[in-house]
């Protein structure tokens, strides 16, 4: 579960004692907001800890907006005993591995007379369960019956699934999966069901359908890509090693998460200062939440980056290195007007020299001129970072300007650089380039050596489908039709869905459409 996540889950129990209504108005707008360390000034101002417990869950709640975990359990440890307080501090003890003292918040939970919500529950025994603790999270949820949710009953397969009881579980996730408005995750694990029970023919197409409703489920893509592997077809074994290449870099990045977090937890903080519990970690500490917010931004997780971004920012004030973190973020999102704004007064002036923080901040601002239709402005920007990186710059920024530079009217210095992103990239990666080069080589009027390099991109990675569609829309040009229908055929095996394949295949069956 997300920090985010966990950050909204509560506000202040009903049937608690208030302080000033102003104030919680103002830590309310505040923690909206997200500005978490302002929560915590406005909390000293209001007096110490223990003199008001009633405003503990609020300061918990701006300790965990700035991932800093056990502070938050502190908190709650002498906050009321309400259910949401209790529920949060099992949460956080089961992220931090403190496993017995979970258990025990659990039975003191478990014993208040008052019921907890059916969301709260649900919420809370997702956590037990992700946590390895199964046998608590059953406990929490009590028996299936009828009456529940779909919400619910996916998750009480999830409990039979980590208990290995693959017969069990399967009733229950094909009635998630299955209902009208299936919860997300439902059909992933109804097809992870059914292959774990040897039902491979029925688990493919839940596994597609996991992955069409959320693109960058990299379980999904695992999953279906093991069973892929196996089928006597020589294009799905090709489409299952790639998706199974997909998920592992997609999980060493994970693992790679999960440990920067927990070493990150080991440090607290002191009104912004970084005080580490173990010697010699101070000067390292930095470098893991900038590798941890790249890590996030790499996989596509702007929400949570901008998080861990701003949360660096509270104990390294003024780092340039988190304020271009979040610019990356909001661009990703597609908020191009606010990466600008962070990245603009980053980058010196034209003549002026690039290095560090003002040449990545370069790069950026690059993409988001790019990005807003100005691809002049975006390969003034690319020039000088290709002029002041030299050797270091990497295949990625070469073929983002690659592609500044072909679409601002210099396709020739473009294609020099697609061959030296080609240069330094092997296996699927050179999918990408290969096809964005072979749309250069059409620009150059030189077709057939762009068709070569569409059926090079084809050959690197089956599934990417622009390489397709380049290829086909090419030899459709060229009168061979039949070839074009070919090609588009082939696509849709690995994108059955794609709008753009389908749409092309159109024109072909009714050639007066084209």
């Amino acid at each position: 579960m997300t920090a985010l996540a966990l950050a909204i889950l509560f506000l202040a129990a009903p049937g608690v004692v208030q302080p000033d209504a102003m104030l919680l108005d103002e830590v309310r707008r505040l923690l909206q907001q997200e500005d978490f360390a302002s929560v915590l000034e406005v909390l000293d101002a209001a007096g110490p800890e223990g003199a008001r417990p009633e405003l503990l869950p609020l300061r918990a709640e701006a300790h965990v907006g700035l991932l800093d975990y056990p502070a938050a359990a502190a908190a709650l440890e002498r906050a009321p005993r309400e259910p949401r307080n209790l529920a949060l501090r099992i949460r956080l003890l089961a992220m931090l591995s403190r496993d017995d003292e979970a258990r025990e918040v659990l039975a003191e939970l478990l014993a208040l007379d008052r019921r907890l919500s059916g969301g709260l529950r649900l919420e809370l025994a997702t956590q037990l369960r992700q946590s390895g603790l199964v046998p608590e999270s059953r406990r929490l949820l009590g028996a299936p019956t009828a009456a529940d949710s779909p919400a619910l009953t996916l998750e009480q397969g999830r409990l039979r699934l980590a208990e290995d009881d693959y017969e069990g579980a399967l009733p229950l996730l094909a009635s998630a999966a299955a209902a009208e408005e299936p919860p997300a995750g439902a059909a992933y694990e109804f097809g992870r069901c059914l292959a774990l029970l040897g039902r491979r023919e029925e688990a493919i197409p839940w596994l597609r359908r996991a992955i069409s409703e959320s693109s960058d489920d990299s379980l999904a893509r695992f999953r279906l890509g093991q069973l892929l592997v196996q089928d006597p077809d020589p294009d799905l074994v090709a489409e299952g090693r790639r998706l199974l290449s997909d998920h592992e870099e997609s999980r060493l990045r994970a693992r790679r998460r999960d440990l920067l977090l927990t070493r990150l937890n080991e440090h607290r903080v002191v009104r912004g200062s970084l005080i580490d519990r173990t010697p010699g970690l101070v000067t390292s500490s930095r470098d893991g939440w900038v590798e941890l917010v790249g890590l996030l931004l790499d996989r596509g997780d702007a929400v949570e980056a901008t998080r861990v971004a701003y949360a660096a920012s509270f104990r390294y004030p003024g780092d340039p290195a988190f304020d271009i973190g979040r610019a990356r973020a909001h661009l990703q999102l597609g908020n191009l007007d606010a990466a600008a704004e962070a990245l603009t007064p980053l980058v010196p002036g034209s003549g002026e020299p690039l290095d560090g923080a003002s040449l990545s901040a370069a790069r950026w601002l690059a993409d988001v001129r790019l990005r807003e239709g100005n691809p002049a402005a975006a390969a003034a920007l690319f020039d000088r970072v290709l002029e002041a990186g030299g050797e270091g710059i990497s295949p990625r920024i070469r073929a983002a300007a690659a592609t500044a530079f072909a679409m601002s009217g210099d396709p020739a210095r473009a294609l020099t650089l697609f061959g030296q992103v080609l240069d330094r990239t092997a296996g699927p990666a050179r999918a990408g380039p290969l096809a964005d080069s072979a749309l250069v080589l059409e620009m150059l009027g030189r077709p057939t050596e762009a068709e070569s390099r569409y059926r090079q991109s084809l050959e690197a990675d089956p599934a990417h489908t622009a390489a397709s569609l380049g290829l086909a829309e090419l030899l459709l040009r060229a009168g061979r039709n039949g070839e074009a229908r070919a090609v588009i055929q082939a696509a849709l095996v690995h994108a059955p869905e794609d709008a753009a394949l389908r749409e092309l295949l159109s024109r072909m069956v009714f050639p007066g459409a084209f």
